[in-house]
């Protein structure tokens, strides 16, 4: 046999009518003349799912009508009588359709229920209990018809009875998941409702567009039509109406959340970024989303300074790093990019793209194409973050677009962030000055403490016990994360000539020391006196060793160079 029997089925469509009957009573004798909100979310999905049992009490009540005759065999066989019903029956609905309506008689209790439910979720609204159902119908722009669709799939994911119900439905006990067909049959009124409700289940309907609903087939009927296709509820939409707040897995590898109460390094952020963008956001009349494009070098604060904004607002920050994201040119990338879109969504929070320099090579248009395009979708507030310029093609002309350039910290701020950096159990020795060390190396918040680190573990090696840091720790720590680039073209020595190793005559020492001193107070001349606001060009400082062969030119440099 195909079907679940007639006696499943009358007892689990007579056990929905009256429980949700039973339920509306409970609610009504308990609220009187007040309206009583939901308690939570979950109570509110469960109340929409039991006003959706009433459709299917309905349609099961119809088609037993139809079913009533030959129970044993059908689905066995086609009669000969059932192919003249066939024969006679308009196109667009199911046998059972024919048969006299049950919602006649439901009717008035699916209104009944439908008044309720609504009346208890504005009630929640006013006082502020979050509803994830009504807030997904908000953010991906769901009507009735497509929330009510959700609803009939997810069913058979809150109790596994819809799958005998469906099953019925269907016409065979194997198919335990809602059709197309189905689903039409469930919530359009008429044929021709039913033909135009098909536009739900095209790719670009918000349903499928934001991978809420797949559609599947059954591997023993390659390439069915429209109507007979299964549908599911996306695993991730599942958990989120049952109130987990877990990422999808699928962005997990490249991906983590950042809540607005987390702690981060103050010192890291750009404060005069900070403040402008949030004057940008305050000060914006247009309900655009808002894209922020946060240029600098490696370790300036872009991630921090976006985790300040997000806190400002208090705003969850979802990090995406585009760098560990594959792109195989069979679409998958561009699925990623949705899914990272959807799941901001749902988090009610910002994006923060890291690494967006990994999509502006050549090499990768066709993966800028595809995210360009997932960016048409994007949340409230998206952050790009990446080293080089970029400027928006056609695909984002029109965008709300903010460019803020990060600066490398002041002399005082790299060295409060080294002292920050050193502030641990590591002692360090008495003769480390950090003034001269934040000084010289023009170093970004994240290079001085990813220097800081690696100075704290040369010190543990060279000394387990004490792991006292000292000056040559540093130093060395500095030189390996500073002109890492340039090792494809030179090689990188450590110096061991001192001044007492040269011969010059003195005015040329003189020469030497003063380049020495250029670099030891230039942060003094161009930070603390003022300099670097009057100068443009020009602040560098090139120099020109000249003379035959063994007069000491690389010397010189190498005791300078030492001598730094």
């Amino acid at each position: 046999m195909l079907r679940p029997s007639k006696h499943e089925v009358q007892f689990f469509s007579t056990l929905q009518v009256s429980s949700v009957m039973g339920t509306t009573r409970e609610v009504e004798r308990k609220s009187g003349a007040t309206t009583v909100s939901f308690e939570n979310s979950l109570q509110h999905l469960l109340a929409e799912v039991e006003r959706i049992d009433l459709l299917i009490a309905a349609q099961v009540a119809r088609a037993r009508r139809l079913h009533a005759d030959d129970e044993q065999f059908r689905g066995l066989y086609i009669s000969e009588e059932e192919i003249d019903v066939l024969l006679k029956q308009p196109a667009g609905r199911p046998r059972w359709a024919r048969a006299p309506t049950a919602l006649n008689e439901l009717g008035p209790a699916l209104d009944k229920i439908g008044r309720l439910n609504a009346s208890r979720k504005e009630e929640s609204v006013r006082r502020g209990i979050e509803l994830r159902l009504d807030r997904l119908q908000h953010n991906f722009g769901l009507d009735a018809f497509e929330v009510d669709a959700l609803l009939v799939c997810l069913a058979v994911e809150v109790d596994l009875r819809y799958e005998k119900l469906y099953a019925y439905l269907n016409d065979d006990v194997t198919k335990k998941r809602p059709s197309v067909e189905l689903v039409l049959n469930l919530l359009a009124p008429s044929a021709e409702a039913g033909f135009g409700a098909r536009r739900y289940f095209t790719a670009a309907a918000p349903l499928f567009r934001n991978h809420l609903l797949t559609l599947f087939e059954d591997p023993s009927q390659p390439h069915p039509p429209l109507l007979a296709k299964y549908i599911n509820v996306d695993a991730r939409i599942v958990r989120y109406l049952l109130n987990s707040d877990v990422p999808d897995e699928r962005i997990w590898p490249f991906s983590s959340l950042s809540d607005p109460d987390k702690q981060f390094n103050a010192l890291l952020v750009d404060e005069a970024a900070r403040r402008h963008l949030a004057r940008f956001l305050q000060n914006a009349v247009t309900d655009r989303a808002v894209i922020a494009h946060l240029r600098g070098p490696y370790g300036v604060g872009k991630q921090s300074t976006a985790e300040a904004v997000c806190k400002d607002l208090g705003m969850r920050l979802l990090i995406i790093d585009l760098a560990r994201i594959t792109y195989d040119g069979d679409g998958s990338g561009a699925r990623i990019f949705e899914l990272v879109q959807r799941e901001a969504k749902l988090q009610q929070a910002a994006v923060y793209w890291k690494n967006f320099d990994a999509v502006l090579s050549e090499a990768k248009k066709a993966a800028l194409t595809s995210f360009l395009g997932a960016l048409a979708d994007r949340p409230a507030l998206t952050f790009l973050a990446g080293e080089g310029p970029w400027e928006p093609n056609e695909a984002l002309r029109d965008a709300c677009l903010a460019r803020l350039e990060l600066k490398k910290p002041s002399s005082s701020d790299r060295l409060r962030i080294w002292s920050t950096a050193l502030d641990g159990d590591c002692r360090i020795d008495s003769d480390v000055d950090l003034s001269a060390l934040a000084t010289k190396f023009k170093f970004t918040g994240g290079q001085i403490h990813d220097a800081a680190t690696l100075a704290i573990n040369l010190a543990r090696l060279r000394d387990s016990e004490t792991a006292r840091i000292n000056t040559d720790d540093l130093y060395e720590a500095c030189r390996m994360h500073s002109n890492q680039k340039l090792t494809t073209l030179a090689r990188k020595i450590t110096p061991k000539y001192k001044w007492g190793d040269i011969v010059l005559p003195a005015d040329r020492l003189e020469q030497l020391r003063e380049i020495c001193n250029h670099v030891k107070y230039r942060e003094r001349v161009y930070g603390e006196w003022g300099f670097d606001q009057k100068l443009s060009l020009g602040k560098g400082l090139s120099v020109l060793f000249a003379g035959p062969s063994g007069t000491g030119k690389t010397m010189a440099a190498e005791i300078i160079a030492g001598a730094l």
